[in-house]
């Protein structure tokens, strides 16, 4: 039999980080060693914008906005590098500062 594919996510943001097959169990004829933050349930493609990711319960694939990357802060204009997953803070936008005499609303 051979061994199934396994989806490894990430153990602090769940994110869907590679595949890779499971190891042979040795004391279990037959059986298979699935790692921690891994499944055998493939997860879906991600969609423009978003990233995969693991439910905080490990029950199933997901999908969360991915703004990490450049940045600005909406008082200031200020360029930031975001790291996190999911929305932007309010105070945050991908939109390049205008100039010095706009302000967001």
């Amino acid at each position: 039999m051979d061994a199934p594919k396994i989806y490894h996510a990430d153990p602090y943001t769940g994110q869907f980080c590679g595949v890779g097959v499971a190891d042979p169990d040795p004391l279990e004829e037959g059986g298979w060693l699935i790692p921690a933050w891994a499944y055998v349930d493939e997860p879906p493609p991600a969609a423009e914008g978003y990233a995969v990711v693991r439910s905080a319960d490990q029950s199933a694939w997901g999908q969360v906005e991915d703004n990490r990357g450049e940045v600005y802060l909406t008082a200031t204009g200020e360029q930031l590098t975001y790291k996190a997953l999911g929305p932007l803070p309010s105070e945050l936008t991908r939109d390049p500062y205008p100039g010095a005499y706009y302000n967001w609303n």
